[in-house]
């Protein structure tokens, strides 16, 4: 069946199946259509909404949300385009749950309406405009004061803000300042393109730079960096120049080992559990093209090897 021909009451019996609600909202702000899932998700059955305005939406949202979320629909009214806003809603039966709502405004001439889908998500850990929001849970505090990273708000546009320091201590009234004004530029530019990869596919992206003092004591980090909100995220930095340090230690004794065993007139190979090579000496194959060739091949490989007559 072509899309043509499938008829007004085929999309809305779709509609009415999917979870959550879907919505249409007029150009006098009231909803014309509320689909059924509203009696799922927050216990209200769709007529609570039908013929209301979006007063009697904001009146789910969570006090903690509802005057930011408020906000950002006034900041966004009159504008034509797709928008999304994440908040708590209280259900009829007092339970809160977490939702993303995604609108589309449209005008035609004279005329405006939206189409809206509001479901349920995954908790966020935060949104624009409410800094510090993750903090004011005193247990979330602890917690975070125990570990021993420092917590770096940062916007799409470059600014940044600490939010907390490696020694547990919040950092509420922190300025906000630029990237440029703290690292260098090849940092500066690996923070801006994470922070806009984590947004875009919603992913934690991590990476790791070092940074030197004046006497030249170069101390290495990794940042996590997760989503915080459509143009922010949160990364977590952690020093790991220790375990760099150790890593380089550890490759450095493997080559040392590597070198001792390279020149023992001894055939010495390891093989993983698998029975594939992953270390050939110089003694067992003395061809260097031989030995990188051999590395993730089995015995029966080496055997076909050897019998053309390679060493």
């Amino acid at each position: 069946m072509e899309e043509s021909e499938l008829g007004l009451q085929t999309f809305g019996n779709i509609a009415e199946c999917l979870p959550g609600v879907l919505y249409r909202c007029d150009a006098d702000n009231t909803f014309s259509s509320v689909s059924k899932g509203c009696l799922e998700l927050t216990g209200y059955p769709s007529s609570y909404l039908r013929g209301a305005g979006f007063g009697r939406l904001n009146a789910l949202v969570h006090p903690d949300d509802r005057s930011h979320i408020e906000g950002q629909r006034l900041q966004n009214a009159g504008k034509e385009g797709t928008f999304e806003y994440q908040y708590k809603i209280v259900c009829k039966n007092g339970q809160i749950k977490w939702v993303t709502e995604r609108t589309e405004q449209s005008f035609d001439g004279a005329s405006s309406w939206q189409e809206g889908y509001i479901f349920e998500t995954a908790p966020a850990c935060g949104s624009s405009g409410q800094e510090s929001r993750w903090a004011e849970s005193e247990e979330l505090r602890r917690v975070l004061a125990a570990i021993p990273d420092e917590l770096l708000q940062i916007e799409l546009g470059g600014r940044c803000k600490l939010l907390k320091e490696r020694n547990g201590e919040f950092c509420p009234a922190g300025e906000w300042r630029t990237l440029s004004d703290c690292y260098p530029p090849a940092v500066v530019h690996q923070f801006l393109r994470c922070t806009e990869m984590a947004i875009a596919w919603r992913q934690v992206i991590s990476f790791q730079y070092a940074l030197a003092d004046a006497q030249d004591q170069k101390t290495c980090f990794e940042a996590r960096i997760s989503r915080w909100s459509e143009s922010e995220v949160i990364a977590v930095i952690r020093d790991v120049t220790a375990q760099t340090r150790a890593q380089e230690e550890t490759e450095s004794l493997k080559d040392f080992y590597a070198s001792v065993i390279n020149n023992v007139n001894i055939d010495v190979t390891v093989l993983d559990s698998n029975n594939r090579y992953v270390f050939v000496n110089h003694s067992a194959a003395r061809n260097p093209a031989i030995r990188k060739w051999l590395i993730g091949k089995d015995d029966q490989d080496y055997s076909r090897m050897q019998g053309a007559g390679y060493r």
